[in-house]
């Protein structure tokens, strides 16, 4: 399993936004970029036109509304799962409303990692 190194603790205003495709989206503070990462094979969990259009509206103090249909289908897996806890995490910390969607209501219950998704939800 690959890995993509974080920087320090004394780096308290990073955050890794989304990964993938070789690049990282990060923030520094105030500055967001996105920045090459050969590590970051897997793809992306957002567009290139979503990211832009994050940081857009991050700028302008505009919220982004992201929906992922099917969503009980990312729970199913392990990886997958801890990988969706942290972009809903991240995505909201960015001004991000992240919107989970699912016909199935069993299987979304049914993963571990759903009570975090639930605390940091506004809204379910």
């Amino acid at each position: 399993m690959m890995t993509i190194e974080y920087p320090g603790e004394f780096w308290k205003d990073y955050q890794l936004l989304d990964c993938g495709n070789f690049e990282k989206l990060e923030r520094f503070g105030n500055f967001v970029m996105a920045r090459p990462e050969p590590k970051a094979l897997w793809d992306k969990s957002m567009s290139d036109e979503q990211w832009n259009k994050m940081m857009e509206n991050r700028r302008q103090n505009k919220w982004t509304w992201f929906y992922i249909d099917e969503f009980h289908l990312l729970l199913k897996e392990e990886q997958t799962a801890a990988y969706s806890v942290e972009i809903w995490k991240r995505f909201r910390k960015w001004g991000g409303i992240p919107t989970g969607i699912t016909q199935n209501i069993k299987d979304l219950l049914a993963s571990r990692e759903i009570e975090n998704i639930f605390e940091n939800s506004d809204f379910i």
